[in-house]
């Protein structure tokens, strides 16, 4: 009967899929999870996600934390079980990145560079755009076995010691500026 907290971050735009996040919400409640989901954020479609929190009945259970300072975030990152990105246009999230740091196993959508992040069912799971369904069933994954998280969220702070680590970000962006002057005219 543990809750299991999911997080989202990000801008509250339509572009971030939040329409699918709650409506994926919706579905996790009609089976009986006992979840809440937490979006940290603030933008133009914060009225219409507030309709959409109502519409689906999903007082109480879906929370619009408004937009917070980087420690704060980090307080809810390591107070949550699954990170959730439903974009349905995205690059490679920060958000993402920064949860991935933090232990977290990742359902995202296949928006954008995400595929370049997550190997799914390695260190998260990638879902089509549009498919609240499919995120639902991921994330239900994730609940039903507390190991797939802790295995997911090992491998997401393998991944960005491996793939993101800063001074290798370093590296290959100079790497590819050496190449590009030697075709300089």
């Amino acid at each position: 009967n543990q809750i299991i907290k999911i997080l989202s971050t990000g801008r509250l735009h339509f572009s971030k899929g939040y329409v699918y996040a709650l409506l994926a919400v919706k579905e996790l409640l009609n089976k009986g999870y006992n979840i809440e989901y937490n979006i940290i954020g603030d933008g133009s479609e914060y009225e219409q996600i507030c309709f959409q929190i109502v519409d689906l009945e999903l007082q109480g259970r879906v929370n619009l934390l408004g937009k917070m300072g980087s420690s704060s975030i980090v307080k809810y990152l390591n107070e949550t079980d699954i990170f959730l990105l439903s974009s349905i246009y995205e690059g490679i999230s920060n958000s993402v990145l920064e949860a991935m740091c933090c232990g977290l196993p990742i359902v995202s959508t296949k928006a954008g560079g995400m595929a370049e992040v997550i190997e799914n069912g390695i260190n998260g799971f990638l879902v089509e755009k549009y498919e609240p369904i499919s995120i639902a069933n991921a994330i239900s994954y994730l609940i039903d076995s507390k190991n797939l998280r802790d295995y997911l969220g090992t491998n997401a702070i393998q991944t960005i010691k491996e793939k993101f680590d800063s001074k290798l970000q370093i590296e290959l962006f100079i790497k590819q500026y050496e190449f590009l002057m030697k075709w300089e005219h």
